[in-house]
């Protein structure tokens, strides 16, 4: 598996604004997702690019598989042609700023984080300016490199290795999300860079790592922390907002700090789906006013994610037909059970011999609910009742 550190340049959002986080996170496992794999696999893909200076045609179709520090298996995913045309795009701009580049780079900011490092992507040294590059391959959200506490402490790392080797005064940091034709840049003085280092890492590092450090609620802190789903301070920040802001809404009383009981998680699902519907309909009500020519003060509509299709598919067709074979041009995919109903008749065997309707995902409804609840056994209740031949 692959090392993190315990004060990660990546979390340090969180643990800087709410210290007690990196307490109540601790034992609790690390969640991934396809996303995450897919995004891990993308950056191995840039560094290839980058160190081997090819075009990354040889990864498209292939699936790629990376391999973690203790050489199992870490990620994999399937490489995409629209993957490497958008990586093409982060490289070429690693590429522009003509200096020395050096990829995938273990910094150490320890020295104002207690076993503090991190893995730069791109450090490219031009002149007296250290230019430091995140890529980011999510296609949801646009992050700003403007005073981002994680490129600033790839920078400190940075500033670090390389500070005797060249006469830095400036550094430019860079988030570059190919997917989202977002770059964002964000310059600062080597000197300005070192007083946010001493002034509010250190304190907030030592602070994080001491016994009994509070728990702070917030937007950027809370989204990602492990340890959210059984936070009193979490949700007792987002009750308080909906009793304040809503006449007639009886907020959960929380008092204590640390974690949740059953008995406030319970309390708080009683108002849940009063507040999804809530908001919801508030949401709606926006989209509306402004689509109408209204405002609403601190929001706005922008264009969603979008994707590529072609101008004129039968125009589209001829075209690839003439440079692709039949099968690079085509995909195919089984039709579903329900579409080969409509075709073979509901009765017809093959339908009930070949299908399968697996179990639902378990879904929470209140007690009231009419259908019959799951049950779920332990592996102590299933070996209930036996007796250890244990002398």
């Amino acid at each position: 598996m692959t090392v993190h550190a315990k004060l990660s340049a990546s979390g340090s959002t969180r643990w800087m604004n709410c210290p007690g986080s990196v307490a109540a996170e601790e034992g609790k496992p690390d969640s991934s997702s396809k996303y995450a794999e897919l995004g891990t696999v993308l950056h191995d893909v840039a560094e290839h690019m980058l160190v081997s200076d090819t075009d990354g045609s040889e990864f498209i179709g292939k699936n790629h598989v990376v391999f973690g520090d203790d050489g199992e298996p870490y990620a994999e995913a399937e490489v995409e042609q629209n993957h490497v045309e958008r990586l093409r795009d982060y490289v070429d701009y690693v590429k522009s700023l003509k200096g020395h580049t050096l990829v995938e780079q273990r910094v150490d900011f320890s020295d104002w984080v207690p076993e503090g490092f991190g893995t730069a992507d791109a450090v490219v040294m031009v002149g007296n300016t250290l230019n430091v590059i995140d890529l980011k391959t999510g296609q949801g959200v646009r992050v700003d490199a403007d005073m981002n506490s994680q490129l600033m402490l790839y920078a400190l790392g940075s500033l670090v290795k390389f500070g005797l080797l060249f006469d830095f005064d400036r550094i430019n940091m860079v988030i570059h999300q190919p997917f989202l034709d977002h770059v964002s840049e964000f310059e600062i003085s080597v000197d300005d860079l070192l007083m946010w280092a001493e002034q509010k890492v250190a304190p907030a590092a030592e602070l994080a790592l001491s016994e009994g450090a509070p728990r702070v609620a917030g937007k950027g802190q809370c989204k990602w922390c492990k340890a959210k789903s059984r936070c009193r301070e979490y949700a007792s920040q987002a009750m308080k907002v909906v009793s304040n802001d809503f006449d007639g809404f009886e907020s959960v009383e929380i008092k204590e700090a640390g974690d949740l009981t059953d008995a406030e998680v319970a309390a708080i699902l009683e108002k849940a789906s009063m507040v999804t519907s809530l908001l919801k309909t508030i949401e709606e009500t926006a989209v509306s006013e402004i689509k109408d020519g209204g405002h609403v003060p601190g929001f706005k509509l922008v264009p969603g994610r979008s994707i590529r299709k072609w101008r004129d598919d039968a125009e589209a067709e001829t075209a690839i037909r003439k440079k692709l074979k039949v099968a690079d041009a085509y995909t195919k995919k089984l039709i579903s059970p329900a579409q080969a109903e409509k075709k073979l008749g509901k009765a017809h065997p093959l339908i009930q011999d070949l299908t399968v309707k697996p179990e639902g995902k378990p879904t929470l409804v209140p007690e009231t609910d009419k259908r019959e609840a799951l049950i779920f056994t332990t592996a102590e209740d299933d070996f209930a009742g036996f007796e250890s031949d244990a002398a």
